[in-house]
């Protein structure tokens, strides 16, 4: 069985360098990005003369798309804020992983819908893509800025729903965002102020506590956003914020304790794993047996190629 990488924003070409980095990956594999994917952004209509570097964003985005379809495995994503929702809404819809998904690139790319709880890999997994852009009083609307960032009511009695249909706990939710009672942990370790007026994250509140009250609570829960890396417990759950780092579960890693392949694989010599005791490596029964998490930190690999490049391109 293969294992599940997963990463935070990517940002169209502006932070996605990471999900290539690791040069390990198998075809059972699985690279989940936790919203702000950002690929979709510019309007796919070459006449249109309102988007902003419409030209530098759709040669990136092809760019792009001929990188994730070299790679051996599939490319998922939750959507964040910073997306085109007008072109996510006008993928076509498929039936994928016991859900419904969107195809971007068919067989290599999908778009993990709001409210759906997928079996990847063989884990169960609750998507909620969602959240407010701060500054969305100067973008530009269907241009730099969609209203669809906000989850709906509609969203979330889909996901209330499919909880109540799921048998058994959840092994992860994956969301852009994170729910309200996260806040008292994240601001230990950094000013929240600009972010916390949020009402999305009062629907992932509901959420959890309907997963809390009908025994169904997840072993971890994680998300994007924020832009720092940080891990802590909330009522039992293991939560991840992602950034610079790549969270990579399975049920086994080797002889060397971190990639598939034996050695030291994608996370090093100086690699950690992260779980709730705070040893090598976060452990957890799922569904598909013993969940064992390991982290690679990117943040000097990320920031030896922007300095390369000089400057980014995309949003």
């Amino acid at each position: 069985m293969g294992h599940i990488h997963f990463f935070g924003d990517t940002h169209h070409s502006r932070d996605i360098d990471k999900i290539f980095l690791p040069k390990n990956y198998k075809k059972d594999d699985f690279i989940i990005i936790c919203g702000d994917f950002g690929v979709l952004w510019s309007d796919i209509n070459p006449t249109n003369k309102e988007s902003t570097r419409p030209e530098s964003t759709r040669d990136d985005e092809l760019e792009i798309k001929n990188k994730i379809s070299r790679l051996p495995c599939m490319v998922l994503f939750v959507d964040g804020n910073h997306e085109n929702f007008n072109r996510l809404d006008k993928l076509k819809r498929v039936k994928k992983f016991g859900g419904v998904v969107g195809e971007y690139i068919k067989g290599k790319c999908y778009h993990l819908r709001r409210g759906e709880i997928y079996k990847i890999a063989g884990r169960s997994i609750l998507t909620m893509g969602g959240a407010q852009s701060i500054d969305r009083e100067s973008r530009v609307p269907n241009v730099t800025w969609w209203s669809g960032e906000d989850i709906a009511e509609s969203d979330v009695l889909h996901a209330l729903d499919r909880i109540d249909r799921h048998r058994g706990a959840l092994d992860f939710v994956v969301t852009h965002t994170c729910p309200f009672l996260f806040l008292d942990k994240l601001r230990r370790f950094m000013d929240i102020r600009h972010k916390m007026h949020d009402p999305n994250m009062l629907q992932l509140e509901r959420i959890l506590e309907h997963l809390i009250g009908e025994g169904k609570k997840p072993k971890f829960w994680i998300f994007g956003h924020w832009h720092r890396d940080y891990r802590f417990r909330v009522q039992g759950i293991e939560a991840h914020c992602l950034f610079h780092t790549m969270l990579k579960a399975g049920g086994d890693f080797g002889a060397g304790g971190a990639g598939g392949g034996g050695g030291a694989g994608d996370f090093g010599a100086g690699a950690t794993g992260v779980g709730a005791g705070g040893g090598k490596a976060g452990r957890a029964g799922g569904s598909g047996g013993e969940i064992r998490l390991r982290r690679r930190d990117f943040y000097k690999d990320i920031r030896r190629i922007k300095a390369q490049r000089g400057a980014w391109k995309g949003m």
